[in-house]
């Protein structure tokens, strides 16, 4: 009796093992980092945000309508913003300690941007409110963007 060569079934073996694990990749985006062309400073005044809550900046009026005349005025990232090429980003948050630091990400997945923020405290301060937030190119409208706040030592 003749032995069939094994070669037609490792083949048939390998392409379907190349099939399913090419079927099997996952569908999400990967995460690509933004550029951020300003950062604000922490803010504690001068800023007209309910708690936890944050916005997107596209036109004079709405910085106007956000930001005291004096902390545009003292500003540099404030004034003169053109609003044709840049959006200002805008958040309010609590802290528990003294702040020495904000690290910011801008970050794009799919249809989705992402704005995350670090905020590194210690223990010098009391607690309070603060404000943070960025200069990032032109958002439009539609474009979903989700604010993420994490407190760390």
């Amino acid at each position: 009796m003749q032995k069939k060569p094994a070669l037609p079934f490792f083949s048939i073996a390998l392409c379907l093992l190349l099939f399913l694990s090419l079927s099997c990749q996952s569908d999400e985006e990967e995460l690509v980092e933004l550029p951020i062309h300003r950062e604000l400073p922490v803010l504690y005044s001068g800023v007209s945000l309910g708690e936890k809550e944050f916005t997107v900046i596209r036109s004079e009026a709405e910085l106007q309508a956000t930001f005291s005349e004096s902390l545009i005025a003292e500003q540099s990232i404030l004034k003169n913003v053109d609003f044709t090429k840049y959006s200002v980003l805008v958040g309010r948050g609590t802290y528990t300690r003294g702040i020495y630091e904000l690290k910011h990400k801008w970050l794009m997945q799919g249809g989705k941007r992402f704005y995350r923020l670090q905020v590194l405290y210690d223990d010098t301060l009391p607690a309070g409110i603060f404000y943070y937030g960025v200069l990032v190119d032109k958002m439009q409208e539609g474009i979903e963007i989700v604010f993420d706040v994490e407190y760390s030592f």
